[in-house]
């Protein structure tokens, strides 16, 4: 978050729907965040990268099915399936009581 923060955030179009004229766009809640951002950069190195796998760099793993995307994960970062299902459960976890 050391960039500019941006004003909306621009999703590409979902498969199956490339017909679709105009990109969703929603507001960024800049104050959730930076909660969020804060979550994250308390993460060990590792669980920043199953972080990044799963939502930043989704496009690095292609089109492949989540179960897939994540087997293939796992060999690039250099740890097991169970370990990365632990990590991102728990950081989802850690958002979650964030916003209770």
């Amino acid at each position: 978050m050391e960039q500019e923060a941006p004003d909306l955030c621009v999703f590409p179009p979902q498969p199956g729907h490339d017909d679709d004229e105009e990109t969703v766009q929603i507001p960024v809640n800049q104050e959730r965040a930076r909660r969020v951002d804060a979550l994250y950069e308390a993460l060990p190195l590792v669980e920043r990268r199953v972080v990044q796998a799963e939502y930043t760099r989704r496009a690095d793993y292609g089109d492949l099915p989540a179960h897939l995307r994540q087997d293939k994960a796992c060999r690039v970062i250099g740890i097991t399936l169970p370990y990365y299902k632990v990590a991102l459960g728990s950081f989802k976890q850690q958002v979650w009581r964030a916003f209770k």
